[in-house]
């Protein structure tokens, strides 16, 4: 039985330490957004809330699995194909490595689907189940396929490109956006995390391009903790 290995020996449980900091500020955002909505009582914010709550439990079951194949991975680790394979010593534990990478890959893309509504204001409420069909055929379908890896981070980054589109529309007042300060932040830091997604997709080139992707994708949330900070702490 096989897993896929994706990270540097030097850098096994770095990698882990970087998500934990993403499942932090994901739950400070979401916890910040369903006070507004106990508040307003605006369903955007608790949509908004839920999309952050997703992404952090995806990031959460990625540390998980992440840890249970570095543990449990024997012998030596050899290239075959994209990814680096070691041998698995019980099938309980390929089991959990299928089971938390599609419930991170599935948790992500539908909270960054969900981010990408809220922020249009559900304008495209014709096409949220067609695109959330999409997305999980998409996953399931490429879930034990060798192409998984490389579609799913392209698919993110596509989400997140149109996320950080909406904040350079909003933060130069384009296509009847209100011109808004705080919104050369967000495009920062969605911008950065679509730089990280892209760099994941580069892994099949060299395996040093996931420790780039992991930096940036640290740099990405640590962007989007500084905005809460400024939103909700400095305002205090």
């Amino acid at each position: 039985m096989v897993s896929v290995v994706f990270t540097p020996r030097w850098f096994y449980g770095i990698d882990g330490i970087f998500e934990a900091v993403a499942v932090i500020v994901a739950l400070l955002i979401a916890f910040y957004s369903y006070k507004l909505y106990s508040h307003t009582k605006e369903k955007r914010h608790v949509f908004f809330s839920l999309s952050f709550l997703g992404i952090a439990v995806g990031f959460i079951a990625k540390i998980v699995t992440n840890l249970s194949l570095v543990s449990s991975v024997v012998g030596s680790v050899k290239h075959v194909g994209f990814f680096f394979y070691g041998h698995h010593t019980l099938a309980l534990e390929h089991i959990l490595y299928v089971a938390g990478f599609l419930g991170y890959r599935l948790l992500l893309l539908f909270g960054l689907l969900g981010i990408y509504f809220v922020i249009h204001k559900f304008r495209a409420k014709k096409l949220i189940l067609f695109s959330a069909y999409m997305v999980l055929v998409l996953t399931l379908i490429t879930t034990f396929s060798t192409w998984a890896y490389p579609i799913f981070y392209l698919t993110a980054a596509l989400l997140l490109l149109f996320i950080s589109q909406f904040y350079y529309d909003s933060w130069l007042g384009k296509r009847g956006q209100k011109k808004n300060k705080n919104a050369k932040a967000l495009l920062n830091a969605f911008g950065v995390l679509m730089a990280a997604q892209l760099s994941f997709t580069l892994v099949i080139l060299n395996l040093y391009f996931y420790v780039l992707a992991e930096v940036l994708q640290l740099a990405g949330f640590l962007m989007l903790l500084y905005v809460y900070y400024k939103l909700v702490v400095r305002k205090k």
